[in-house]
């Protein structure tokens, strides 16, 4: 096959589209998490604002979260996303 100049074999072109397959899979996750990330930020937020309008205070907040790998994988920038933001992470001892 011969490709915009570059030769290569059936099994090479097919490995490529399925690296590029998978290369858009990964960015397409990434992006559903980031926006997954956002959205489960602003819940904290409008929580943490309800806790300080009905008791004056803010509350411990536990954040539940499903048991599967893409959670997982993703659980790293979800606590970077929140320490950044200024979120201090506890150990569930310390609710």
């Amino acid at each position: 096959m011969l490709v915009r100049g570059l030769r290569c074999t059936a099994g090479a072109a097919v490995h490529g589209v399925a690296a590029l397959a998978n290369a858009k899979i990964k960015s397409v996750l990434f992006v559903m998490r980031t926006d997954a990330d956002e959205r489960r930020y602003d819940r904290a937020l409008y929580y943490d604002g309800l806790s300080m309008r009905i008791l004056g205070r803010s509350v411990r907040h536990v954040m539940l979260m499903h048991h599967n790998l893409i959670n997982a994988l993703f659980l790293p920038d979800v606590i970077r996303l929140f320490e950044d933001r200024g979120w201090r992470i506890i150990d569930a001892v310390q609710l």
